[in-house]
Parts: structure tokens; C-alpha cells; sequence
């Protein structure tokens, strides 16, 4: 659920807003941004430049402004106060007025008119700017600088436009909210049918597509529809946000998504919830990608698309098995061995719990992936492995003869192996060799309804590392899904393999090196966790990686040369 909700998600969003721009009949907002202001700008930038050892960057900026506006700054502007821009419906039209605190407009007029843009007076407090492009109206109103299109004009405005940009400038140093529900019904209608009028072009039965096959097609785009439909008519608003966190040393990138009340989305996610992970042990120390999941796997109508896709992608298969030339006996038997496979995808979605993980250790040492969760039907599927690999040993003995099952256990799981030779001749079989070792270790880990797979350097003791933390520690509650990627592993990995490419080596080493001095503060982790009537996804950055910033500046400016200098 969780991928396909995030790419319907920002369809809808980005569709929406774009013909809610167009379109609509009633005074209200529908796009608002807000900027908390450039003091606040001024203190991030300053906090980011000591985290990196270079306190002068808040300076930086200061330079900049005078060097742009000839040594005035930005005289005549309230430094404390937020900076926005509204699109608000107002019958058939959709002005959009941007807003900027002042202390003393005439100062901000000389700004101006010192860049070069062209002036004229319309009035008390009302300006009318062009500069090569669109002409912009400008009218001061009790400490507020309104800006719109000229030709639209600037009437009705508010005493105080910054309480319609709401929380945003408190929650983010900048922040949009779209709020799609206030997109008329009638527009939303007219876009529908035009998609659906655009998807059903696109539903023409093809040369090789049987009969079943392009009804099967045709029912999933139906369900696809009506699943997107009504997303679009349940959305509420859409909230994307950057925040830097002096606290906490980190920064974050909100997208929150909230649902009308009582809908089928708004219930879907209160099912959505933080808890313990029976698959705890995914979150292995120095990996350089951890990714956890623990939450429901969809109402009945998300299941009933999902067995649709399932069910023509096995018809897929059986296609072609039935091309590859089989004896009968040998195509009934591949036959039934991936309707067995698909069976216990089937019955696993039923389950509704969709727990797991994955992890991927990667340091220019050794390279290993695990992944693995609830199943639901373990037993079946060993059955048709063994049976797969029998069958395929028909052809190819040698294949066979690599693979053992159960091979030994861990606990109560039971271990199948393979070993799978490198070839020597390979033009990177050194590296290879020194990152997966020779042969590459193939493991699977099979419970009564847990199934474990690993593959890499020593993939038998990963499997036993996570297999046992996972049986005897349930972890900290957990969102519903969350990865986090370390980047001091992920570059001293690139760097091994780069042994051609000495300038990525050099850089790679330079960051890792960076990263080093913040020890376990190297993460980008993305998590999707529940709010009221909807879900939060976020992008989260660690001081490590903030330092950068600064320091990579600062290593480029050293480059350049002290001429380089503000």
C-alpha cells in the first residue's frame, strides 16, 4: 500500500493544484507559502556554519545581500517577521499575491529602483514595477507590502496576510500547503473524466494480448480509476515543508497528506500505527541501508486489485511457459509449481500484516544483503523451490548441484544454501572476490511463517545475527515503514569500487572522512508515520551530514583560491 498510496499521492497533488490554478468559484486559499523570515534564515545558516567550522557563513550571507543591493541590504524590510504568497479563488479569477513585512516602504521602493527595475507611482502606498517582464503591482497596508500582477490588481486585502498561511512559517523555515478540498466539485469531476478519458485511451487490446488477458487488463484499470477517483474526492490537504532544528542538530523535509473525515483513506491510515516489529533484528549496526515495515496491508478493495495484478502476472507466466518449448509433463509441472508461488503471495496479502525488513551492508570491506518477514505458507513455498530447482536440473545438473536443501537450522529455522561460483576470468573478479568472497553464498532461513534470504560475504552468520536478535527483541515501536541510509559506509564502499575514477575516489574519501568526525550521525532516514486523518512522510538528515554543507564550501572555496573570499 505504502508505495502505490505515495505515487497516487503526488499525482493527485501535482494534477490538482495545477487545474485548481485554472479554475474556480469561491473566495478561499488554495496555495499558501510561507518564508518565517530572513532572521530566521540568517540563524540557520549561522547554526550550519559552526556545526562545519565555519562561523563567518551567516557573514557570507550578509555580503552577498550588500554586494547585490550596493551596500543597503535590506533596508526597510521587517528582518523578523514572515514572508509569504496566497493563491486565493475569487470567482472565475485566481489572483496570486506574495506579501513582505516593512518597516519603511519608501527604503524598499530605493531597493528597487538601486537594481534596476523600473518604478512608477500609482498612488498613496500603491507602486507599479516592471522589469522586463510581467508588470507588478505593489500597495502597502498597515506594515505589509502586497505584490501581484498588475493586470489582476490588489483589492480585498487582509490586515494581516500572515494568519493565512496558518502554522506553516512556526513548523518550517519554509512551508506549502495546498488545500485541495478547496478545489470547486465540479472541477474535480471534469479532471476525473479527463483521466479517465486518457487511461481508456490508452486501453486498446494489443496483437498479443488473448481475450482473458485484455479483460483482466481492462478490470484492473477500472479498479484503478475508481481507487484513484476517490483519493481525489477524499483529499483534504497536502502540507511540504523544510525545517532546521537546533535542538535536535538535524533537519527535516515534511510532506503530510490529511484526508477528510470518515472517508475511506482517513480509516485506512488510523489503522496505521507506531509499534514493536517482530523483525527487530534488520536494524543491524554499521549497515549502510536499514529499511523496516510494520503496518496493515490495505482495506478489501486494495486486495482485490492486488490479486487482479497477481493474477495476471502468473497468466504472464504461464505464457511463457508455454513458449519455451516444455514437454507436457514439464509445463503442467512448471505450471503448478508458480501457481503454488503465487498462492502463498496471495494468502500472505490476506493476512493483512505486512512485517519485515531488509539491510544491506556495504563498507568497501565486504558487501552482504539480507531481507525477509512474515509469509504466510513457508512450507508451500519450499515445496516448489525444490520442485523448481528439480525440474530445472533436468536441463541444467550442474544448476542443481549447487543449490542444498535443508542444509542445517538456526533456532527453529530451517537453512537452504547455495554456492555460486565467480568467474575467474571475470574482468573485476578481484574486487569481487575481496567484497563477496568465492562462491557467492546464497542463504535462506525458512520458519513456520518467517522467511529469511541473504546473500554476500558471510550471509549465513547475517541471517543468524538478525534470525536471533528478531526472536529475543521485539525493538523500539517503529513507524509503519522507515529506512535509513548511512552515508560513511556507502561512501567508503564507493570508493573501493571506483578504482578507475580517481577523482570519485578523492571525494568519496574526503566525505567519509567528514562524516567521520560526527560519529553515528550520518544518517538520512525516511520514515511514513500517522497523523489525524492522514500521513506523514519525512525526510530526516543528521548533523553529520549538515556539516558537510559548510565544509564542502569551504574545501571548494580553498580550490578556488583566496580571491575567491567575500
Amino acid at each position: 500500500m505504502f508505495k502505490r498510496t505515495t505515487v497516487c499521492l503526488a499525482m493527485s497533488i501535482a494534477l490538482i493544484g495545477a487545474w485548481g490554478l485554472a479554475q474556480a468559484q469561491e473566495a478561499k486559499v488554495v496555495v499558501a507559502v510561507g518564508f518565517s523570515g530572513y532572521d530566521e534564515l540568517k540563524r540557520d545558516i549561522g547554526f550550519i556554519g559552526q556545526l562545519g567550522g565555519n562561523a563567518q557563513l551567516a557573514d557570507a550571507l550578509e555580503g552577498m545581500l550588500a554586494l547585490v543591493t550596493g551596500g543597503q541590504g535590506l533596508e526597510g524590510i521587517d528582518k523578523a517577521k514572515p514572508w509569504g504568497l496566497l493563491v486565493q479563488s475569487k470567482g472565475d479569477e485566481w489572483p496570486i499575491v506574495g506579501f513582505v513585512p516593512v518597516t519603511d516602504a519608501k527604503k524598499v521602493i530605493g531597493l528597487l529602483k538601486n537594481a534596476g527595475v523600473e518604478v512608477e507611482e500609482k498612488g498613496a502606498d500603491s507602486y507599479e514595477i516592471s522589469g522586463g517582464g510581467p508588470s507588478m503591482l505593489v500597495k502597502v497596508k498597515q506594515g505589509w507590502a502586497f505584490i501581484g500582477p498588475a493586470e489582476q490588481g490588489l483589492s480585498d486585502l487582509p490586515d494581516d496576510p500572515s494568519a493565512l498561511v496558518g502554522d506553516l512559517t512556526k513548523r518550517f523555515n519554509v512551508g506549502v500547503r495546498a488545500s485541495v478540498k478547496n478545489v470547486p466539485e465540479q472541477y474535480k469531476q471534469m479532471f476525473l473524466s479527463q483521466m479517465e478519458m486518457l487511461m481508456q485511451m490508452t486501453g486498446q487490446q494489443q496483437p498479443d494480448e488473448t481475450d482473458e488477458q485484455f479483460a483482466l487488463r481492462m478490470s484492473m484499470m477500472r479498479a484503478s480509476i475508481k481507487q484513484y477517483a476517490t483519493m481525489v474526492k477524499e483529499l483534504d490537504e497536502a502540507v511540504l515543508g523544510l525545517n532546521i532544528d537546533e535542538k535536535s542538530k538535524a533537519a527535516h523535509l515534511d510532506m503530510d497528506v490529511t484526508f477528510v473525515e470518515g472517508g475511506k483513506f482517513a480509516k485506512q491510515l488510523a489503522a496505521w500505527k507506531e509499534g514493536p516489529t517482530k523483525f527487530a533484528g534488520f536494524d543491524v549496526p554499521g549497515a549502510a541501508v536499514v529499511m523496516q515495515m510494520n503496518s496493515p496491508g490495505g482495506d478489501d478493495e486494495d486486495l482485490e486489485q492486488a490479486k487482479l495484478a497477481l493474477e495476471q502476472a502468473k497468466k504472464q507466466a504461464h505464457s511463457g511457459l508455454e513458449e519455451a518449448g516444455l514437454e507436457d509433463a514439464d509445463l503442467t509441472e512448471a505450471k503448478a509449481i508458480v501457481d503454488d508461488m503465487f498462492a502463498v503471495l496471495i494468502k500472505t496479502l490476506e493476512s493483512k500484516e505486512m512485517d519485515g525488513g531488509a539491510v544491506l551492508l556495504a563498507d568497501g570491506k565486504a558487501v552482504a544483503f539480507a531481507a525477509g518477514g512474515k509469509v504466510v505458507g513457508v512450507e508451500k513455498l519450499e515445496n516448489a523451490l525444490k520442485r523448481l530447482v528439480k525440474l530445472v536440473g533436468k536441463e541444467e545438473p550442474e544448476l542443481a548441484q549447487m543449490i542444498k536443501f535443508d542444509a542445517g537450522t538456526i533456532g527453529g529455522l530451517r537453512l537452504h544454501k547455495a554456492s555460486i561460483p565467480v568467474p575467474a576470468d571475470d574482468a573485476d573478479a578481484e574486487l569481487v572476490l575481496k567484497l563477496i568472497g568465492n562462491p557467492l553464498e546464497v542463504v535462506v532461513a525458512a520458519g513456520n511463517d518467517t522467511l529469511y534470504l541473504a546473500a554476500g560475504k558471510d550471509a549465513e552468520s547475517l541471517i543468524k545475527q538478525i534470525a536471533e536478535k528478531s526472536g529475543q527483541y521485539a525493538g523500539p515501536a517503529i513507524p509503519p515503514f522507515r529506512m535509513k541510509i548511512a552515508l560513511t559506509p556507502l561512501m567508503k564502499f564507493v570508493s573501493a569500487v571506483a578504482e578507475d575514477e580517481p577523482q570519485v575516489q578523492q571525494i568519496t574519501q574526503m566525505v567519509a572522512t567528514m562524516l567521520e568526525q560526527t560519529p553515528g550521525k550520518d544518517h538520512i532516514t525516511i520514515t511514513a508515520g500517522v497523523i489525524p486523518r492522514g500521513v506523514r512522510y519525512r525526510v530526516e538528515v543528521e548533523e553529520g551530514i549538515l556539516k558537510l554543507i559548510p565544509m564542502a564550501g569551504g574545501a571548494a572555496m580553498g580550490q578556488m583560491g583566496p580571491g575567491a573570499n567575500f
